[in-house]
C-alpha cells in the first residue's frame, strides 16, 4: 500500500503510513494528503523536481570546543539538573550528607534560594571551581557524573571572566 503526507511548505509535516488517509482521517484532513516514496519520514524536504531528501542530521550534543570561552552562566546548573544526572546512590549520598558537610550545606543553601550554582573549574574567582572533585572525594559522585555534568555545561572550559555571574 503507498504511503501518503501532508506537506507545508516543502516540508513533510504529517505522514501515513501504509494506509489510506481517508480510512484514517476527516474529510477535510484527508483531501490535504498526497501520496510519497515509501521512504519518506516526517521532516523530509521535498525538492523542485518531486523528489524528496532527508534533513540532515544536527549534532544533539555539539560542544564548542577544548578552547572556546562560554558565558559563567552556560557553567550554572540547576538543582533540578545536577540530581537528574546523579545515580540514585549518589543522590542518596548527597541526602545522608545535608546538614553534615558544609560544602552540600552550601550549595543547597544557594539551591534554595534560587541561585543556579556556578560550577566552572577555570575561573580562580569562583567558590565552587573545586566543588566536583571535592564531592568525588566525599564519595558522593563518581567520574561518570563529573563527565556528564562537565560536558553538558561545559565545565572545564574557560569562561569570559567575568565576576560570579548574578542569578
Amino acid at each position: 500500500m503507498a504511503n501518503y503526507a501532508i506537506i507545508s511548505n516543502n516540508v513533510v509535516t504529517d505522514i501515513c503510513l501504509n494506509a489510506d488517509p481517508k480510512d484514517r482521517y476527516h474529510p477535510d484532513l484527508a483531501k490535504l494528503f498526497v501520496e510519497v516514496p515509501d521512504n519518506v519520514r516526517n521532516g523530509w524536504k521535498k525538492k523542485g523536481d518531486d523528489t524528496f531528501e532527508a534533513p540532515t542530521e544536527v549534532p544533539i550534543d555539539n560542544p564548542p570546543g577544548e578552547n572556546y570561552k562560554v558565558m559563567a552562566n552556560d557553567q550554572k546548573i540547576l538543582k533540578a539538573e545536577f540530581m537528574l544526572n546523579m545515580t540514585k546512590d549518589e543522590r542518596k549520598a548527597w541526602k545522608a550528607k545535608v546538614g553534615s558537610d558544609t560544602l552540600i550545606d552550601a550549595i543547597e543553601e544557594e539551591w534554595s534560594i534560587g541561585v543556579d550554582v556556578w560550577f566552572g573549574t577555570k575561573n580562580a574567582d569562583n567558590p565552587y571551581k573545586d566543588a566536583m572533585a571535592d564531592l568525588k572525594t566525599k564519595g558522593v559522585i563518581g567520574d561518570a557524573t563529573i563527565a556528564k555534568l562537565t560536558k553538558k555545561y561545559y565545565l572545564d572550559n574557560e569562561n569570559f571572566n567575568d565576576p560570579i555571574p548574578e542569578s
